[in-house]
This record gives structure tokens, sequence and C-alpha cells, in this order.
């Protein structure tokens, strides 16, 4: 509180410090630069002949480099590019069923800063990181036809599982590894379905 602020006499506090702050575009250039791999490959060249039809996969991966121009007025980072991410796709294909298997991970990178305080009237800034993460998840589907003959909007069951091993979500931290800033911990997702089309 503002000793200015204070009336001894009413014992009433009149007005308050309130710190403000406020997102400002760096005047400085910003570079991203990168790269992107895809690779879809059927397996049934291998596979169809010992009457195993439907399998492949498919992987992708993603390289990333930011760069700033120097700029000691309101210096700047890129922030929420993970330098690497990639993902791995298993699947299985044929005869009204589908199975897939998901692997995907993204390296942790700066995601904010935050002022925190002030040290000889200088802003101390606070970086905010995210923590490496990934995910593995299950999608499946049967077309209930191969059970029950043709049926009206030709459905399929489905059943899908989201973040199969429990990894932690929204993981971050704030410039030191065992301060946490937040985490998320969802657990696994499991869900049954039936879709059709009309």
């Amino acid at each position: 509180i503002n000793q200015g602020c204070y009336d001894a006499v009413a014992q009433t506090v009149n007005c308050l410090n309130v710190t403000v702050t406020q997102a400002r575009n760096a005047s400085g250039l910003e570079t991203i630069k990168g790269f992107e791999f895809n690779w879809v490959q059927p397996l049934d060249f291998i596979l169809k002949d010992a009457g195993l039809p439907g399998f492949g996969f498919t992987a992708n991966a993603t390289f990333i480099s930011t760069k700033t121009t120097p700029n000691s007025a309101a210096p700047s980072v890129v922030l929420g590019v993970s330098p690497t991410q990639y993902n791995i796709v298993g699947y299985y294909e044929n005869d009204g069923i589908m199975v897939r298997a998901t692997y995907n991970y993204t390296r942790g990178t700066i995601v904010g800063s935050n002022v925190y305080g002030l040290i000889a009237n200088l802003a101390v800034v606070q970086a905010e990181y995210s923590r490496d993460f990934a995910q593995a998840d299950i999608s499946s589907s049967v077309k209930l036809s191969k059970f029950f003959g043709e049926l009206p909007s030709d459905p399929d069951l489905t059943f899908d599982v989201q973040n199969l091993f429990h990894a932690k979500n929204s993981l971050s931290y704030k410039q030191f590894t065992n301060l946490a800033n937040q985490v998320y911990n969802p657990g696994s997702i499991f869900m049954f379905g039936v879709r059709g089309s009309l």
C-alpha cells in the first residue's frame, strides 16, 4: 500500500498501487525456418502373399529453428514453436475392420514469460517452458454389416483410447525444472460409439 494513500484519521485506504502488464510487439525481425519429412508405406507388397493384407504405417517429422534479430529495447523470442515434432502411425484396414495406433512426440520449448518482481527498480522476467510431451492413442472401428448383414446407414462400431499411457499434458515450469507452473493429468479417455451415414 502506498503510504500516501492511507488516511490515519479515518483509518481507510484511499488508493492502491496496481501493476499493469501489456503485450508488446518487438520491433526486431523473427525468422522461422524448418523442414518436414513424410512417409506413407502400405505393407501389402510384403504381407499380402502371406494372407495379411491391409497393414501399413505412416510417419512424419518436423524440425524447426527460430531466430530473432537483436533488439535491446525489447528483446524477444519466438514462443510456442517446438524445434522437433514427430508422429508415427501403424494401421490395419481390411474387410470392414480398421485399427490405428498413433504415437506423437513434441519437444519442449519456451511458451511465455512473466514479470514477477522488481530488483533495483528493474523488472525481473521469468521465462516459462513446456516439457517434452509424448502421447499414444488407439482408434478402431468395425462395420456391423460384417456380422449382421446389410443394415440401414451401414453403421460402424467404434472404440478409441486417448492418452493410452497416462501422459501428463500441459506440463510447464518457470526457469527451473523443479519449479512447476502448470500440470494437467487427464489420464486415459475411452470412447465407444456408433457411426453411420444417411
